[in-house]
Parts: structure tokens; sequence; C-alpha cells
């Protein structure tokens, strides 16, 4: 059954749908238009974290910068660690120079 988001991010040309061969499969895979909203996402969230931490000095950033690394590995501790690209990502944030590696497709399965 397809969910509404799925309607309308392939009515918006952001995703494709594609049945696979003897099975209800479906998958849903990311379209360029879909990969280039994302990184405007990520862009403006980044943008506003920096806003959101400019009030602190560099010492107070990078402490709680670690602060939220060992949060995060408590969590995957308990979690596991669903993203496996955090350190590239992290990386990348803290490098303006750097250019974002293209994201692998994304492909999430849905049942027809």
């Amino acid at each position: 059954m397809r969910s509404r988001s799925d309607s309308r991010a392939e009515n918006a040309g952001l995703v494709e749908r594609s049945a696979t061969e003897g099975s209800r499969i479906v998958l849903v895979t990311l379209t360029a238009a879909g990969h280039e909203l994302v990184e405007q996402l990520v862009d403006r969230v980044l943008g506003r974290e920096a806003e959101l931490t400019s009030i602190l000095t560099e010492q107070q950033q990078a402490e709680l910068t670690e602060l939220l690394r060992v949060f995060l590995d408590g969590l995957r501790g308990e979690l596991g660690d669903p993203v496996s690209r955090t350190s590239e990502l992290d990386q990348d944030r803290r490098s303006k120079t750097a250019a974002r590696p293209c994201p692998p497709p994304m492909h999430i399965v849905s049942r027809p």
C-alpha cells in the first residue's frame, strides 16, 4: 500500500518507484531532484546549527561537540549504528571547502 508521503514525493519527482520481478516489494529510489532537495535541507540545517552555536566560544563549541559525540556513542551502543557515514558527515561539516561526496542511491522498501 502506498503511503501519502510516497505518493506526494513521487508526484513531485523526488522519488521513483519500481516493482521487483516476482515479488510484491517495490523499491523507492531518490531521483536527482530528491538528492538535490536533501542537499538543500542539509545546508539549511547546518546553517541554522551554525547560527545557534555562534554564541559559544570555540572552546565551548569543541566541548559541546565532544559531549554530543559521547552521547551519540552511548545511543549507538544501545540502539546500534544506523548511520555508518556519521564520521564522513562530521568531517565534511568541519571543512567548508570540502566537496560533499555524492551519496549512494537511497532505497526504501515499501509494499504495493
